[in-house]
């Protein structure tokens, strides 16, 4: 009897974690299996397949700019390395490099290396209420003092997808319920389809149209702690 409850705890602990957007990865090109996602991610859809574009045939700026895992630099478009490894005159064209990146520290005269931007944390009680919301890009709201935001902040439908913690970059998943017309923390990541699975998780999870269920891009860590706790009721069970 005590096995069979340890599983269903464990089972449960299992599905509880699945909600957790904590440590996300986003998910690579070849893991959007339809074109809207693929679009969406700034990838290449192409013969039903979505996949990277191979930056140097990117000419436009703003295209490789947009490009997953490319940097204009020097007249063309580049594979990107890492933010460091490039130059600039400002923030702007630190940008062009990738979105994550900023400017750094003094290179010579004219130019500083450019370095990635560190992961936001923000102390919302600090913030007044005119600089509350703004100043920390969303990730607190005014409310009688500023505060973290929350999925009820959200009071419309098509904005009620996630939400980003005011002490950490990791999104937090919203739903919404039809019936009370209110936008909550979500309970049941399946209650997502081949239409926001992606677009509401900020990019970490991808449809699976085999499984028909949406999923953790790989690299996440609900797939590893996943396994590592269904190791531990597999052991505990035998």
């Amino acid at each position: 009897m005590n096995y069979i409850y340890l599983l269903i705890v464990g089972i449960y602990c299992i599905a509880v974690y699945t909600l957790s957007l904590g440590d996300a990865t986003k998910c690579d090109c070849t893991e959007l299996n339809n074109q809207f996602d693929c679009n969406y991610a700034n990838c290449l859809w192409n013969n039903s397949f979505c996949q990277q574009y191979t930056c140097p045939t990117i000419k436009n700026i703003t295209m490789c700019k947009l490009a997953i895992n490319c940097a204009f630099f020097n007249g063309s478009c580049k594979n990107f390395t890492k933010c460091s490894d490039y130059v600039a005159v400002t923030d702007d064209d630190c940008s062009y490099f990738g979105s994550g990146c900023t400017l750094g520290d003094q290179y010579n005269a004219t130019f500083s290396y450019c370095k990635s931007v560190p992961t936001p944390v923000y102390n919302c009680s600090s913030y007044s209420m005119e600089t509350c919301e703004i100043d920390s890009q969303g990730a607190c709201q005014f409310d009688e003092g500023c505060r973290g935001s929350k999925c009820s902040d959200m009071t419309i439908q098509n904005k009620c997808s996630f939400i980003f913690s005011s002490n950490t970059s990791n999104p937090i998943l919203c739903s919404w319920d039809y019936i009370s017309r209110l936008c909550s923390e979500a309970t049941d990541i399946n209650t997502l389809t081949s239409k926001n699975c992606f677009k509401n998780t900020a990019g970490t999870y991808a449809w699976n149209s085999l499984s028909s269920s949406c999923l953790a891009c790989r690299g996440s860590q609900q797939s590893v702690v996943f396994g590592v706790i269904l190791k531990l009721m597999i052991i505990i069970i035998l």
